[in-house]
């Protein structure tokens, strides 16, 4: 055996946003992570408990730093979200955080950017605030960004400014947030095993949210639980039923016009996946209510049980909408709509 390699498989390679959890299966260390091969001891790195930002999912992790570079992610056990697994991009992303790093304020200045003080940059921040009319600022908030600077972002337009000209929205997604079912995911991870059918509505989980994908599979192989999309959305490692994509057939299904209204009716706990794409229509807001109206109507609801999901596909979605860093007045992003239009003068982006 001292000639014995081991490769990948011949014919093909593994394709899966979920391969590279074999090396924590390898009870012995022969299938490593090559980007931590050679970098550190295990016993040389600082250990911290953290959740992952990759995806809406929530993934328990732990993030081992040797000084003050990351060296690895690893999965955290937690059976309701992620139970041992987490994914290839969860793992890997941290190989960006290394190289080109804002340590510093920049200015612009001809063109090109130079190092400033941040003395000097708070004095021109200042001076642009008090020159420029209340109605012209604006302000978005990025998919990473965490509740607190979110909080106190919210918290700088409302007082200092005095402006509610921000968002956390780059499209003109609907948003309701009278009643916070209306945009979280009612059934939970751990209730994807509970169910007996799962419809999705715009979303592709294998690539939006792989650990739930993932559940889902494994729904379907021990329960045989049987999943519709609303669209034909390619490989999604288990058999699913897909209907022609028209918003036309998801009405007759919610008006009991289509073979699957019985299906639908007939299910104990059925599990309805909505994802953003969903609410860029412009059709959205109603047919929202149409879905919520007919589970209601068929008794889908109950005190355990909650078929309506909302799949986010950003880690900061449902905190940002909690804290109300959205301006929705009439349901349209109306700071993405001044920005559109050149009204805004000055922009801030965190």
């Amino acid at each position: 055996g001292e000639d014995m390699q081991i490769t990948t498989y011949l014919e093909q390679s593994m394709q899966s946003e979920l391969s590279a959890n074999v090396i924590d299966l390898c009870p012995v260390g022969a299938l490593t992570s090559k980007p931590y091969v050679f970098e550190a001891r295990p016993w040389e790195l600082k250990k911290t408990e953290s959740i992952d930002v990759m995806d809406a999912v929530g993934s328990n992790i732990r993030i081992d730093t040797y000084g003050w570079e990351v060296k690895r992610v690893l999965p955290l056990i937690n059976e309701d979200i992620n139970e041992e697994w987490i994914s290839d991009k969860t793992r890997y992303a941290c190989d960006g955080l290394l190289n080109q790093r804002l340590d510093t304020p920049y200015i612009k200045y001809n063109g090109k950017f130079e190092k400033a003080s941040w003395s000097e940059v708070f004095k021109i921040i200042k001076s642009r605030i008090e020159n420029t009319p209340k109605n012209k600022i604006g302000g978005f908030v990025g998919d990473l960004t965490n509740m607190e600077t979110s909080f106190i972002f919210k918290e700088f337009f409302d007082r200092t400014i005095e402006s509610d000209y921000y968002d956390f929205r780059t499209s003109n997604r609907f948003i309701d947030d009278e009643q916070r079912e209306n945009y979280i995911f009612n059934s939970s991870i751990n209730g994807i095993e509970q169910s007996d059918l799962i419809f999705l509505i715009g979303t592709n989980p294998r690539y939006e949210a792989t650990i739930l994908n993932a559940r889902i599979r494994k729904s379907f192989v021990n329960n045989n639980t049987k999943v519709i999309s609303l669209n034909d959305i390619g490989n999604l490692t288990y058999p699913y039923e897909s209907l022609d994509g028209q918003t036309k057939t998801l009405k007759d299904i919610l008006e009991n016009k289509h073979e699957l209204s019985n299906i639908l009716k007939s299910s104990k706990k059925p599990m309805i996946i909505i994802g953003e794409s969903f609410f860029n229509l412009k059709s959205s807001k109603n047919i929202f209510y149409l879905i919520k109206d007919y589970l209601k109507s068929n008794f889908k609801f109950d005190n355990e049980w909650n078929p309506l999901n909302i799949l986010s596909t950003d880690a900061s979605t449902v905190g940002n909408i909690d804290l109300g860093v959205f301006n929705n007045k009439l349901g349209n992003n109306i700071t993405l709509e001044k920005l559109q239009n050149n009204e805004l003068e000055l922009l801030f982006l965190i």
